[in-house]
């Protein structure tokens, strides 16, 4: 489901791409999928929702590389990242 949802969004099918996503975080909690999920909300716009989200994740993984990478990529301060 991660690679169907994700090649949704590099299709620019925000919105499919986040029922897909949702229901792959739903079955496999996972880091990556979880984050690729957080880029697809960061781009329609639901920010609160992805901070939110990026932060239960910085909770449960602390020093993830894939965390700041994804934080860089989308341009958010980690200052902004409610914890």
């Amino acid at each position: 489901l991660d690679s169907l949802g994700w090649v949704k969004f590099r299709q620019k099918n925000f919105a499919e791409s986040e029922q897909i996503l949702r229901r792959a975080v739903a079955a496999k909690p996972d880091l990556e999928i979880t984050l690729h999920l957080a880029e697809v909300l960061w781009s329609q716009d639901k920010k609160e929702e992805t901070l939110t989200l990026i932060a239960e994740l910085k909770k449960n993984f602390q020093s993830s590389e894939l965390i700041t990478q994804t934080l860089q990529r989308l341009s958010i301060p980690t200052s902004q990242v409610h914890e």
